[in-house]
């Protein structure tokens, strides 16, 4: 590196450097330590995962012990032309990145300033010295994702007319949806092809397709890949998987479904590398964050999160279970699957086919003194009744239900048959969210409000100013004018009213009306404040939370 003195060794200076800066405690550091020398890896990362630091107080320390300057990386910053002389493989693979240059050398932001190699190699390949800064892995790899956006839709039709390896094909398919930031891979069978498609930003796009005969042999592929029956074709199947990607390892749920035209299958990318971001990065309004942050530090209650496959509830689980200190507090979770693994928090994985459930793995739980526990999922009576118990009983109590509201969640556990005194006596808050696309912010264009259109806003934003903006299209959101989504959310906090709705079983329309009295704000006003805010459109609040 030709920027910066040569680094204090030791693992121990970047957490000195951390301490000395007020955001690490010497005890803190001293337990990541420890369970660094019983897990191996970097320290960074360590207290990542722990929840003792952040991705950018991480980053900052690097740079620190470096002495490199650390920079925030937008995409447009990438020099494309000199991340496609490197090689856009050999970038992803050591999270690099080159920028455009504001002086004599060329600049290289990097995600892991320890590993120099790399960068002697990339500097090498651009024939001298380059200034190196630190930057978040995650702003690396976006940057990154610019420069293959235009090839991120999918497998080139044209290699229809090759005879490519299925395994290969696969492969190719899954490391594109990977860089493209897709949540799911549906391979699908038709009457005369085999079509691809990706779920991005909650939306499915097109990703090629290829002759009918093609289809069954990465079928097959992917069934081995994740260790199901190939000559199974008549029942359903569902499997695990792990793909190793330039930007670090991704778990895979597979599922299988024979259909008319053969065996179809759907992929979902669980990508680690991208963490659990911390409550404050969940686009929570302070009105939700301050009162839902105070909720997961309670000793004691039951805490729901609510909303439909796919809208994030785990994530915010995830985040708000990074804030608890699994230090002094025993964290055990019952998940299916386990998608996250934090250091500290014992996890189990539900396994139904040998009987261990949710309710099963819970009442077991329970026997191990724990102080928090994460229920992956409330489906039953029987999950039900013992979480609420477990709540009662002094356990702070996480999970999740799949209701279209936060009011919804107390009608459907009085539908499952939990006693309304349970309910009113446990019930801490309840969130309500959901997923909607994030405009570009490179190519967004400003759209005020006509009179008409903010006349139908809610009455609670009507006042807000008009920071709307609209959709346009640009290479850095592959024509859509979005990338990324952001969350919409709704808290209900019980008051008196509201247990005494409870009490007496009153409808889901009587205890939304109950807890607008109490100050609630559905979901509806947070998406109009944030159109109004320019981060995303009417049109999306009305599609995803009609």
């Amino acid at each position: 590196m030709t920027v910066g003195a040569p680094p204090k060794q030791g693992f121990g200076f970047l957490g000195e450097i951390l301490v000395r800066h007020g955001v690490l405690s010497a005890e803190r550091l001293a337990a990541a330590l420890l369970e660094q020398k019983g897990r191996g890896g970097r320290l960074g990362q360590v207290l990542v995962d722990a929840g003792f630091c952040t991705d950018e107080q991480i980053a900052r320390a690097l740079a620190a012990q470096f002495r490199l300057p650390f920079a925030a990386v937008a995409p447009a910053e990438l020099d494309l032309a000199t991340a496609r002389r490197l090689g856009l493989d050999f970038l992803r693979r050591h999270v690099i990145a080159p920028l455009t240059s504001k002086g004599r050398l060329p600049r290289l932001a990097v995600a892991d300033p320890l590993d120099v190699e790399p960068v002697d190699r990339a500097q090498a390949m651009l024939g001298g010295p380059c200034e190196t800064l630190v930057a978040l892995r995650r702003d690396v790899l976006a940057a990154l994702d610019h420069a293959a956006r235009l090839d991120a839709s999918g497998p080139n039709p044209a290699a229809e007319g090759r005879d490519d390896d299925a395994s290969d094909l696969l492969r190719e398919m899954l490391l594109k949806a990977v860089r493209a930031r897709a949540t799911d891979v549906h391979l699908e069978p038709e009457e005369h092809s085999f079509r691809v498609r990706y779920r991005i930003d909650g939306v499915l796009r097109q990703g090629g397709s290829f002759p009918k005969e093609k289809g069954p042999l990465i079928v097959s592929c992917m069934k081995m890949l994740s260790q199901l029956d190939v000559c199974e074709h008549r029942l359903p199947q569902d499997g695990r998987a792990r793909l190793d990607a330039p930007s670090g390892q991704v778990d895979l749920r597979v599922s299988t479904l024979p259909t008319t035209f053969g065996e179809s299958c759907v992929v979902r990318l669980l990508d680690r590398a991208r963490g659990v971001p911390p409550p404050s990065e969940l686009d929570l309004r302070p009105r939700i964050l301050e009162p839902l942050s105070g909720i997961a530090l309670r000793s004691h209650g039951l805490l729901l999160v609510t909303g439909p496959t796919g809208s994030g509830k785990t994530t915010t689980l995830y985040s708000l279970l990074s804030t608890i200190d699994a230090l002094e507090r025993k964290v055990i979770t019952v998940e299916d699957p386990v998608e996250y693994q934090f250091p500290m928090v014992r996890q189990v994985q539900v396994h139904a086919d040998v009987g261990l459930t949710f309710a099963v793995a819970l009442r077991s739980i329970l026997r191990h003194d724990p102080e928090v526990v994460l229920v992956g999922e409330i489906r039953d009576r029987e999950t039900a009744e013992i979480a609420v118990r477990a709540a009662l009983t002094g356990h702070l109590v996480l999970s999740t239900l799949h209701t279209n509201s936060a009011t919804g969640a107390v009608a459907r556990l009085l539908d499952m048959g939990v006693d309304p005194f349970l309910v009113t006596a446990t019930l801490s808050g309840v969130v309500g969210q959901r997923l909607a696309r994030r405009l570009c912010r490179e190519c967004s264009t400003p759209h005020p409000l006509s009179q008409a259109e903010r006349d139908a806003l809610p009455e609670a934003v009507r006042a807000a100013p008009d920071l709307r903006r609209a959709p346009k299209g640009c290479e850095v959101c592959g024509g859509t004018g979005f990338l990324g989504r952001i969350g919409l959310h709704e808290l209900v906090v019980p008051d008196d009213a509201f247990r005494a709705a409870v009490m007496r079983r009153a409808s889901e329309s009587e205890l939304t009306a109950a807890a607008e009295a109490a100050g609630f704000l559905p979901m509806s006003v947070d998406g109009a404040e944030k159109t109004l805010a320019g981060l995303t459109t009417a049109a999306e609040i009305l599609r995803v939370v009609s």
